[in-house]
């Protein structure tokens, strides 16, 4: 599974929001990635990508 969002090194609010709202396979999957995501230590990614401000935690952590 690869998960790329555009931009170049550069994180905004809600990168995989417009996504998950218009793409179905995208949104069909978000839920798997999330878990893959939580296996491996990041707990919550899904709902940093998703999120909107002010409600982000994540905003720039290299």
């Amino acid at each position: 599974m690869v998960f790329v969002l555009g931009e170049q090194g550069t994180q905004y609010f809600g990168m995989g929001r417009y996504h998950f709202d218009h793409d179905e396979i995208f949104r069909a999957s978000a839920p798997a990635m999330g878990q893959i995501l939580g296996d491996y230590g990041h707990g919550g990614a899904l709902d940093e990508i998703l999120a909107r401000p002010p409600d982000v935690r994540f905003v720039m952590e290299n």
